[in-house]
């Protein structure tokens, strides 16, 4: 396992974040004037496929291809049963991709989720080898911390929380079902934003620890 001191996974995702309808003008900071990102973004992306609802996920983003492209690891907040209050951290969901017959994407299948309800989590991550086996950061239970990511509407900024029970787990898709998240190993501080190598055999990720 390869330990480096700081990384940034955050510019491969975009293309995959766009298909989930967001675009990187959007991911970046919020604003209050409406733009159609598709046309902003034409000649640069085009032929969108929207993955995911508003009807399903509050909203969603972050998202990879495992290395065959038939299925994505997305992060997401679902929508609430009626008259239960939203988890304010992210969930982590898988979801096979659905092709037509000419072999382009038309959406997604069922979405399996991966993380225990109520926990926070983020930055998954598909094993270059090994089918359905899936790594990203958990809490496994709901965080201690009171600070919340979003948008803070005093601010007019977009915060990422570090909650120090973050760490990296993994866990198994067969069959449709996940299997228990196994944490990869237990450090203090925040661990996540973990990718593997192309064999497999070593991590990169970044640990926050405010100690």
């Amino acid at each position: 396992m390869t330990r480096l001191n700081a990384c940034s996974l955050a510019a491969p995702v975009l293309a995959a974040a766009s298909a989930l309808g967001l675009s990187g003008s959007a991911l970046a900071q919020p604003s209050a004037v409406q733009t159609d990102w598709r046309e902003a973004e034409s000649g640069v992306l085009a032929d969108y496929v929207q993955l995911t609802s508003r009807e399903d996920y509050l909203k969603a983003g972050e998202a990879y291809f495992n290395h065959d492209a038939t299925w994505v690891v997305f992060q997401a907040q679902p929508v609430p049963a009626e008259g239960e209050a939203a988890n304010p951290n992210y969930e982590m969901y898988a979801a096979p991709l659905e092709r037509d017959g000419a072999g382009a994407v038309t959406g997604l299948g069922d979405a399996v989720q991966l993380s225990k309800p109520g926990s926070a989590n983020t930055c998954g991550w598909w094993h270059p080898t090994e089918a359905g086996l899936v790594m990203f950061g958990s809490t496994t239970e709901p965080p201690s911390e009171e600070n919340q990511p979003g948008y803070q509407r005093g601010s007019g900024r977009y915060t990422w929380a570090f909650p120090s029970e973050m760490e990296i787990v993994t866990t198994r898709i067969s069959d449709g079902k996940a299997t228990r998240t196994t944490p990869m190993f237990n450090r203090d501080g925040y661990d996540a934003e973990g990718s593997w190598s192309p064999d497999g055999r070593h991590v990169l990720y970044a640990n926050v620890n405010n100690e």
